[in-house]
C-alpha cells in the first residue's frame, strides 16, 4: 500500500502534485473553472488558454436542491401528524440504495465514463419527473376522494400547527398508490444520483486534478462552494414560496401541485445543460475518455458473490477503520435531513424559517470550504485536519442537548436550529478531509467498488437512525433520537482517532 510521507512509506498514487507546486491561474480550478452540474455534483473545469471548456450554469443545480428540500415538506402537507411517511418513505429509498450501491461501484470501474454519466443525468431526471407525476396525481385524487375532510385545516393545539384530516384507508387506496408510484420513482432517481456521485466526484476529480497538476483539495474546495451555494439559496427560495402561496392561494391541494411543479420543473428544463456541459468536460480531457486496462473491463459476478468479495475488500483496505467512522456519522438527525426538518414543521416554526436556517447551514458549509484550505496548511495532512474537525463537530452538537432537557421551551427550536446549522462547519471539514483522505489512499482500479462500499455503509447506518425514527415516530420522542445522535457522532470521532494513531 502506497502511503505519503505522514505515514511510514512514501507517497499514495494521487499525491503527485498535490503540494509543493507553483500553480497559475491557468491550472488553478479556484481561479479558472466552468460551473456545470450532474444532478447535486459540480465539477470545476479550468479555462483552457482562454478558451471555455464547457459552458454551463450554477442555476443548473437549483433544480436538484429544490427537489430535495421539497419532499419532506409535501410529505409533510399530506400527512401531516406524524413522522412516519417521512421516515418510512426514507427508510424504503436507502434500502433499494445499500442493495444497489455494490453494483453501481462495479459498473463505474467497468464503465467508459462519459456512458456512466450519461446513464445518471438521464435516469434521474426522467425518475424525478415519474415522482413529481405520482404526487401530483396523488393530490388531485385527495381532492377527489374528500372534498369535505380532506385538508380542512385545525390547529395543533400543543404546537399550533396546521392539522389536516386525510381520507380512511378504504376509500383512499389510489391516493396511497399514487404516493407509491412518487416514492418508488424517487429511490430509482436516487440510485442515479449516486452513480453519478461515484463518477464524478470519486473518478473524474482525480482524473482531473492529475490532468491539470493541481492540488485535489482545491478541486474539493471548488465543488463544495458551488454545492454549499445552491443550498444557501434554494431552500430559502422555495420555502418563501411556500409562504406566498399559503397566503395567495387558498387550497392547501393547488399549493402542493405548483410547488411539485416548480421543483420538478427546473429539473427538467436544465437537463440539457447537464448533458451538454459535461460531455464538453469529457471531451476536452483525454485522460477521462481513455480506455480502462483490459482486466477492469470484465463484468461483475452475481450479487451474492459480487456483495460478499467486496464488502471483503473494502474492510481489508486501509483506510475501512477511517471510513466506517465517517459512515457512523450519518447516523443523526442533527443535520440537513427529512426528519430533522418534519419534526421542527410539526412543533410550529414556519417553513419560511425552516428555510433560512438549511441556507445558513449551507452558508456555514461555504465557510468550511474556504478554511480549509488554510487548515490544510495549518496541519499539513488532512489526516491530522480530519481528527481535530470531527472532534470539534462534537463540541458543537453539545447545545442540542437542552433540547433533550426542555424540548417545549420556546428557545428549544431555535437551538436546534442553530446546532444544525452551525455544526455544518465542522462536519464539512470532515468530509473535505475524508473525501481527500479516500482519494489519495484508494488505488485508481478500486475507486468505485471501495466509495462504493462507503456509500453503502453510510446508507446503513442512516437506516438505523431512520428505524429508531419509526420506533420513536411520535414527534414527542425526537429527544431519543438527538441522544443517539450525538452517541453515534461520539462513536465516530473515538474511530478516527484510533485509525490517525495506528498510521501515524
Amino acid at each position: 500500500m502506497h502511503r505519503r510521507r505522514f505515514f511510514r512509506s512514501g507517497v499514495p498514487y494521487s499525491s503527485r502534485g498535490l503540494r509543493g507546486t507553483r500553480q497559475s491561474n491557468w491550472n488553478d480550478p479556484s481561479k479558472c473553472w466552468v460551473w456545470h452540474v450532474a444532478s447535486s455534483h459540480r465539477m470545476p473545469l479550468r479555462i483552457c488558454r482562454g478558451q471555455s471548456a464547457c459552458r454551463g450554469n450554477p442555476a443548473a443545480s437549483w433544480g436538484d436542491r429544490l427537489w430535495q428540500f421539497a419532499v419532506p415538506l409535501l410529505l409533510t402537507q399530506l400527512f401531516p401528524s406524524t413522522l412516519l411517511p417521512n421516515v418510512i418513505v426514507q427508510l424504503i429509498v436507502y434500502a433499494i440504495l445499500i442493495v444497489s450501491m455494490p453494483h453501481l461501484g462495479a459498473f463505474v470501474d467497468a464503465t467508459n465514463r462519459w456512458h456512466a454519466v450519461r446513464t445518471g443525468i438521464l435516469g434521474m431526471n426522467g425518475m424525478v419527473a415519474v415522482s413529481a407525476a405520482g404526487l401530483v396525481v396523488a393530490t388531485v385524487l385527495l381532492r377527489q376522494t374528500d372534498t369535505s375532510s380532506a385538508f380542512n385545516h385545525s390547529v395543533n393545539s400543543t404546537t399550533n400547527a396546521p392539522s389536516y384530516t386525510v381520507p380512511s384507508a378504504a376509500s383512499a387506496w389510489p391516493v396511497y398508490a399514487a404516493v407509491a408510484v412518487a416514492v418508488g420513482a424517487s429511490a430509482v432517481s436516487q440510485i442515479y444520483n449516486n452513480l453519478q456521485t461515484l463518477a464524478l466526484e470519486k473518478d473524474w476529480v482525480v482524473e482531473l486534478a492529475s490532468a491539470t497538476d493541481s492540488p485535489l483539495s482545491a478541486w474539493n474546495t471548488s465543488l463544495l462552494r458551488i454545492d454549499m451555494a445552491t443550498r444557501i439559496v434554494s431552500p430559502m427560495v422555495y420555502a418563501l414560496q411556500m409562504g406566498v402561496l399559503q397566503r395567495a392561494v387558498p387550497s392547501a391541494h393547488d399549493q402542493v401541485v405548483v410547488l411539485v411543479m416548480t421543483a420538478a420543473g427546473w429539473n427538467l428544463l436544465l437537463a440539457p445543460l447537464q448533458y451538454a456541459a459535461l460531455h464538453d468536460v469529457y471531451t476536452l480531457c483525454p485522460s477521462l475518455a481513455a480506455k480502462r486496462p483490459p482486466h477492469q473491463l470484465r463484468c461483475f459476478p452475481p450479487q451474492s458473490h459480487s456483495t460478499i468479495a467486496m464488502w471483503t475488500m473494502y474492510l481489508k483496505h486501509p483506510t475501512s477503520v477511517v471510513s466506517l467512522s465517517f459512515c457512523v456519522l450519518y447516523m443523526t438527525v442533527l443535520k440537513e435531513n427529512a426528519l430533522s426538518t418534519a419534526y421542527l414543521l410539526w412543533h410550529g416554526t414556519a417553513p419560511a424559517t425552516v428555510g433560512w436556517s438549511m441556507g445558513s447551514g449551507a452558508y456555514c458549509g461555504l465557510m468550511a470550504s474556504w478554511s480549509y484550505p488554510w487548515l490544510l496548511r495549518r496541519f499539513e495532512y488532512a489526516e491530522t485536519v480530519a481528527v481535530a474537525s470531527v472532534w470539534l463537530y462534537l463540541g458543537c452538537l453539545a447545545p442540542a442537548l437542552y433540547v433533550v432537557w426542555r424540548p417545549s421551551a420556546e428557545a428549544a427550536d431555535i437551538v436546534l436550529m442553530v446546532v444544525l446549522a452551525a455544526s455544518q462547519f465542522w462536519l464539512w471539514t470532515t468530509s473535505l478531509a475524508e473525501t481527500q483522505i479516500m482519494q489519495e489512499w484508494v488505488e485508481p482500479h478500486q475507486r468505485g467498488a471501495v466509495n462504493a462500499m462507503q456509500h453503502t455503509a453510510n446508507k446503513g447506518f442512516y437506516m438505523a437512525v431512520l428505524v429508531l425514527g419509526i420506533v420513536y415516530a411520535d414527534p414527542h420522542q425526537f429527544h431519543v433520537l438527538i441522544l443517539a445522535s450525538i452517541g453515534a457522532t461520539t462513536v465516530a470521532a473515538i474511530g478516527f482517532t484510533v485509525w490517525y494513531y495506528q498510521h501515524r
